[in-house]
């Protein structure tokens, strides 16, 4: 077995036992990354991202952790096929409304899993603003048009709690929230089309700026952006593979001569991710990969980092989102993708 088939085994084997037996890939939350700072969180987002990451892994136990979080994000959709941030034990569940990020992200999984769900892309194109970029939230804004009939269905349910809901509004986001990485999320979800030229044009305006790490509230990591940029891709989208060469040269810029690129493991990942999904094939994706084969723990896993945060980041004690799990799930996402 060559040596990066037995990273991706071994960290196959370490997700397997670190999935809850409901299907939920654990994610904790605090202000700091590290175990004794933080909780677990009872949220969908990190199983819809790690079963995504694992879709191309033929093996045994990719299969049975796909399956089981498939299984998961089904039994926590809502009605006309949306998901929210956390389920419904959560006790500000009903503060949430449901968000386009999660709804994406969990639908990637049930259509690669072949589970039936209800057609959510006239919802999903519908939540748009004036210049064709997709909003964040699921809500009924003013001055939007008239809303149809499944967005005020996911309205009312959410305004027979208006306490919770006035509350998430004045501490965490705003209703016309547009945010960069997530309609990357959304796109590589719909593919290629009409409503894909704002958002590429979107993305190509973030990057001339070097916003990347500032065009989200949500994520911090400009790795993730081009990681984004490399779903929408390979998912088909036109216009985006000619930004291929500022990436690989940003990309590039970030990395250390040990093949370290970033922070550590998780920007690694998304960095190497990034470039084959953009078809960038060259010395940098080997010394990363090298970097994350020697980066990996004992027992299977990477260290855990932040790779989602609860607010706009002018916010103070803004919370993060993380696991060794996660992280695993990335990590082993992008060595399995790196060709032989």
């Amino acid at each position: 077995m060559a040596p990066g088939q037995k990273s991706i085994e071994r960290a196959l084997v370490f997700l397997a036992a670190g999935q809850a037996a409901c299907g939920q890939i654990p994610v904790r939350t605090g202000l700091q990354m590290t175990i004794d700072e933080t909780t677990d969180d009872p949220a969908i987002f990190a199983t819809a991202l790690v079963a995504e990451a694992l879709d191309p892994i033929e093996h045994r136990l990719a299969a049975s952790t796909r399956r089981r979080a498939a299984a998961y994000l089904r039994s926590h959709m809502e009605e006309p096929g949306v998901w929210r941030h956390w389920t419904r034990v959560h006790p500000q569940y009903h503060a949430l409304p449901p968000d386009l990020d999660d709804t994406a992200c969990a639908s990637v999984v049930l259509r690669h899993a072949g589970l039936p769900f209800p057609d959510n892309r006239a919802l999903l194109l519908g939540n748009r603003d004036a210049g064709g970029r997709f909003f964040t939230w699921l809500v009924v804004r003013r001055g939007s048009g008239v809303p149809s009939r499944a967005l005020w269905r996911i309205a009312a349910r959410r305004l027979a709690r208006p306490v919770h809901a006035r509350l998430f509004w004045r501490t965490s986001a705003e209703p016309g929230d547009v945010d960069g990485i997530v309609n990357l999320n959304v796109l590589a979800y719909l593919g290629d089309g009409p409503h894909a030229g704002p958002v590429v044009r979107y993305a190509r305006q973030i990057l001339e700026d070097g916003r990347e790490a500032e065009c989200d509230s949500w994520y911090r990591s400009p790795f993730l952006f081009y990681a984004g940029l490399g779903r929408c891709v390979a998912a088909g989208v036109g216009g985006l593979s000619e930004l291929a060469p500022t990436v690989r040269e940003r990309i590039g810029a970030a990395a250390g001569s040990d093949g370290q690129i970033g922070e550590g493991p998780l920007d690694t990942a998304l960095a190497l991710r990034a470039l084959v999904d953009l078809g960038i094939e060259d010395a940098l994706c080997g010394r990363a990969s090298r970097y994350l084969e020697a980066t990996q723990q004992d027992d299977g896993g990477w260290s855990a980092a932040p790779v989602y945060f609860g607010g706009p980041r002018h916010h103070p004690d803004v919370p993060c989102w993380g696991s060794r799990e996660l992280t695993t799930g990335i990590c082993v996402g992008a060595l399995a993708r790196v060709p032989d």
